[in-house]
């Protein structure tokens, strides 16, 4: 994991004024199926610095380097990079909503997703957090989103390795401490983006 964490940072690392000057939000990482955002990038990096003292002396000089270029880049392409984590926190969040909105309707595909979607979710997360000034209509509309999902689950373990609870605390990151359960749907429930400004 460590290696195919530092592969996609360093791949978003070589491309990065490319992908940032481009129209494309999920970016196509080269030998991985993955594709590459910022919000990807900042969850890899919290991986990362949790996975410090997994690595050799090699892999730490390593992404110490990398943590560097990634802090640089940012910082000098700040504008830019602000656009484009805005992007992916609209893009996350109707994501979240159209899988929460599995929740209101009792569908199977709500058990199924929570792996993904937890792991959406804390990216737009961490998005959230890098872009510390930003008040807006999104950030309130995921906190009553979070609230729907709530009451559609129950509490559970942590969803990831327990290595990594410490860094994602429930009270920021509920929703992986959250087992998605089936409840009969509410016919008389307001739909899920009535009063979204989104």
């Amino acid at each position: 994991m460590i290696q195919q964490r530092t592969h996609y940072i360093e791949q978003m690392i070589d491309d990065m004024q490319r992908y940032l000057m481009s129209d494309t939000l999920f970016w196509p990482i080269r030998g991985s199926n993955y594709r590459g955002t910022l919000g990807g990038i900042l969850l890899r990096r919290a991986f990362l610095s949790m996975d410090f003292l997994q690595m050799s002396e090699e892999q730490r000089h390593h992404w110490d380097n990398l943590n560097d270029m990634l802090s640089t880049l940012l910082k000098t392409n700040a504008a830019l990079a602000e656009i484009k984590m805005l992007r992916e926190l609209t893009a996350r969040h109707d994501m979240w909503a159209t899988y929460v909105s599995l929740g209101v309707e009792a569908h199977p595909h709500f058990l199924d997703e929570i792996a993904a979607q937890a792991r959406s979710r804390t990216c737009a997360q961490l998005v959230r957090e890098y872009l510390v000034d930003l008040q807006d209509s999104i950030t309130m509309d995921f906190q009553r989103l979070d609230l729907i999902f709530m009451s559609n689950s129950r509490s559970s373990h942590f969803l990831w390795n327990d290595q990594y609870q410490d860094h994602f605390p429930a009270i920021n990151f509920p929703w992986l401490y959250r087992e998605p359960i089936l409840k009969s749907p509410d016919p008389y429930r307001q739909t899920l983006r009535e009063g979204s400004d989104s």
